[in-house]
């Protein structure tokens, strides 16, 4: 009889020290810094966080990461990250972190976050997917315990010039550029904010019959132009069949996806809903300045 109790009383011990090897040996949740350096799609990015001493940021405090992954990198023309000039890749890893997590579900469906570097990132969610700067999440909330992680299919470059300042450094614009000062919508395309400005080069101007914007009376040009800026941020990833965008003049813009000009018949139009005139493609896309988005198109929207 003792013989047994003694095996139990063993048995029992032994139980017990399983269990609590089982419980020490339980692997935790990895912090970010140690989620993207194991993680086999992110050497790439892993490389470029130690490069520029930001993966140790990561260690602690609460991150969101809009993380390329390799084919993102090669996708961005990047092949070799200690060919990238040290600060321009510094502000280029800042650009991709928020100092908060955002899972999927906390991302807007058309706003601006703050990167770590400052500027906006400009964030969308809709029947398409989820984007960032137009740039598809591949894979959603790979989470850490001290954040999360969006894998994006190309690499986020900060901007560093406004609408206006990039409308102005473009001589096939200056039309657009003239007519911007004429109505006092200078301050619109240079201002902090999200705008969505459609651009129309200055041979869509002369298509329309507008040689001389100076001509036009500025009530009828200041309508004109405010159909062509939308209050937020819309990027061509964010545009559906027959769908509808509010502009500053009021009215509405109703866009579709193909038509004459596009590519494979996957190219974006605008045009105003209630105008009997043709759609205007969108000839370049998703040019992202501090301050919202440009999209160049080739006929100018007229009521």
């Amino acid at each position: 009889m003792k013989s047994l109790m003694l095996v139990l009383a063993l048995l029992t011990v032994f139980s017990i020290g399983c269990t609590d090897q089982i419980e020490n040996s339980a692997t935790p949740n990895p912090n970010l810094a140690q989620l993207i350096s194991q993680h086999p799609d992110y050497t790439t990015l892993n490389a470029a966080l130690i490069r520029t001493n930001l993966l140790d940021d990561l260690i602690a405090g609460n991150f969101t990461i809009f993380a390329p992954d390799n084919a993102a990198f090669i996708a961005a023309g990047i092949t070799d990250i200690n060919a990238v000039p040290l600060t321009k890749l510094d502000s280029i890893m800042k650009y991709h972190l928020v100092s908060r997590v955002l899972n999927s579900g906390a991302l807007p469906a058309s706003d601006t976050v703050k990167s770590v570097l400052g500027g906006n990132i400009y964030v969308s969610k809709n029947a398409n997917g989820n984007f960032v700067n137009g740039i598809s999440i591949r894979a959603a909330d790979i989470t850490a315990e001290n954040g999360i992680a969006h894998t994006i299919v190309n690499v986020l470059i900060p901007p560093t010039r406004t609408i206006a300042e990039i409308a102005a450094s473009d001589t096939t614009y200056s039309f657009f550029v003239t007519a911007l000062a004429l109505t006092n919508l200078s301050t619109t395309a240079s201002a902090p904010g999200k705008s969505t400005v459609f651009i129309p080069t200055n041979a869509a101007f002369r298509a329309a019959g507008i040689v001389d914007v100076n001509a036009i009376p500025v009530a009828t040009l200041t309508t004109i132009m405010q159909y062509h800026i939308l209050r937020t941020n819309v990027f061509a990833s964010d545009a559906i069949n027959n769908g509808t965008l509010m502009t500053l003049q009021g009215g509405t813009l109703t866009t579709t996806i193909g038509g004459v000009g596009a590519i494979g018949g996957a190219g974006v139009q605008v045009k105003i809903t209630s105008s009997l005139q043709p759609g205007s493609l969108i000839t370049s896309k998703d040019i992202v300045a501090t301050n919202g988005v440009i999209h160049v198109i080739n006929r100018v929207m007229l009521p």
